[in-house]
């Protein structure tokens, strides 16, 4: 097709307009866009200068007249269980009662030419993989060529991720793309082969996106929690006394320290009250992940189990005190997720969380090396990362421009609600490239 053509589309579920700016910036023009958020779609207007019919509410309650006819359907829809009984049916039996249903009425009223779907990184394999099974046999009984970014194989680049492409985020995504003719064979080459990025100018560093001056607000938005940064200091403390040569391994699960409680084929629950006295284990103190009934999963015994002989290893660098102090954190604090030895920008370092990006997460404190960010979240906004060179964490202009978007968008009033939309967006800069392989063939 002519790729100087301007093509109509609609942006359903569209938060704050990822799809929509993607595709702007190739020069096609929204006609319609839902979202059922209203201060997300006071924002959306106030971004795109939609009013009216043009942005609407909730995608269940829009008469299907007023979409106008459009060349592409644009959704990062919510994931939800399809029914497994009716299926004798039929196929469009199995979407009744979901969103996506509102995706198909579309799709059935105007028959766009292209579809760009997005979804979370275990989208094929919810339900067992039924909901994808459902999803993609649905859109081909519609007519659709399908190809989707499905999980990584032997040879391909599988879940797409910023990344991927030259972005410092990484945020593994699962795409699905459809045209009414014959998907392009660019694009499928660009969904089944790693990217190879040749050029410098491919890649959008880190340090390039980070404000290095920031207002009074975003200083105090931005400021770390004093007991996260007193836990920090205090992992940092063992991991600097700690010989380089001495692997790290990951999770530290900081309560395994001298533990010696069941785990394999008894646990602590399994024991009489007679049984933990004559051990020497004082029940109420232990964490609570070894308080669950029952055996323990393959992967919990595998994490005690490394704890403790790494803690057992490193005994002669343990600062005196460290582990007195250590109990003074919550139960997650006590936790470190450290993934740094083997990467380029950490090789032959001193160990210092601060040189790293650090979340914050119910699983630990989690260090990753000073190229990416991880993926935003849209669900809490206590993992928001941070920057440890900065000892901040990111500001909500920065986190617009992790996810491809221009820093003066307009987000949501509260940083919360900013971050939980950030979370839920697409990326801009991946959306656009998957679009251009799609509808131009190139």
């Amino acid at each position: 097709m002519n790729e100087t053509k301007s093509l109509r589309f609609v942006d359903l579920f569209a938060g704050i307009g990822g799809f929509h700016l993607a595709l702007r910036r190739l020069g096609h023009n929204c006609v319609f866009a839902s979202e059922i958020d209203k201060k997300l779609r006071d924002r959306y207007e106030e971004n795109f200068g939609m009013y009216g019919d043009a942005v609407q509410g909730d995608i269940t309650n829009i008469d299907l007249e007023t979409i106008p006819s459009h060349d592409i359907l644009c959704a990062g829809f919510p994931c939800q269980p399809f029914s497994k009984a009716g299926s004798q049916l039929g196929l469009k039996d199995l979407v009744q009662g979901t969103l996506f249903q509102s995706i198909i009425e579309v799709l059935e009223k105007r028959h766009p030419e292209y579809l760009i779907l997005e979804n979370v990184g275990n989208f094929s394999r919810h339900d067992n993989g039924n909901t994808w099974k459902i999803v993609k046999e649905n859109l081909e009984q519609l007519g659709y060529d399908i190809v989707a970014s499905e999980p990584k194989t032997s040879n391909g680049i599988g879940l797409i991720s910023p990344h991927h492409y030259g972005f410092p985020h990484q945020r593994e995504r699962f795409y699905i793309l459809g045209t009414k003719h014959k998907i392009p064979v660019a694009l499928r080459d660009f969904l089944s082969k790693k990217p190879e990025i040749k050029d410098a100018d491919d890649y959008v560093t880190l340090s390039s996106l980070i404000q290095e001056t920031l207002s009074d607000g975003d200083k105090e938005e931005t400021a770390l929690n004093k007991v996260h940064e007193k836990s920090i200091n205090h992992w940092n403390k063992l991991l600097q006394n700690i010989p380089r040569d001495k692997h790290i391994p990951s999770p530290i699960w900081g309560d395994e320290i001298d533990a010696y409680y069941p785990y394999n084929e008894k646990v602590p629950s399994d024991l009489s009250k007679k049984e933990a006295i004559l051990l020497g284990i004082d029940m109420d103190k232990l964490p609570s992940y070894a308080k669950r009934m029952g055996p323990f999963p393959r992967w919990k015994q595998k994490y005690i189990e490394n704890s403790r002989k790494w803690f057992n290893d490193i005994k002669p660098y343990i600062p005196e005190g460290w582990v007195e102090g250590l109990k003074e954190f919550h139960q997650s604090l006590r936790k470190l997720e450290w993934h740094c030895d083997n990467s380029n920008t950490s090789k032959n370092k001193e160990r210092d969380i601060w040189d790293h990006i650090i979340q914050v997460r119910s699983s630990g404190l989690r260090v990753r090396p000073y190229d990416r960010i991880p993926a935003l979240v849209a669900f809490t906004s206590t993992q928001i990362p941070i920057l440890g060179p900065h000892r901040r964490h990111i500001t909500r202009q920065e986190g617009l421009l992790f996810q491809g978007f221009d820093k003066d968008h307009v987000l949501p009033k509260s940083r919360t609600e900013s971050f939980r939309a950030l979370g839920n967006a697409v990326h801009v800069g991946v959306v656009g490239k998957l679009a251009e392989k799609l509808l131009h063939n190139g």
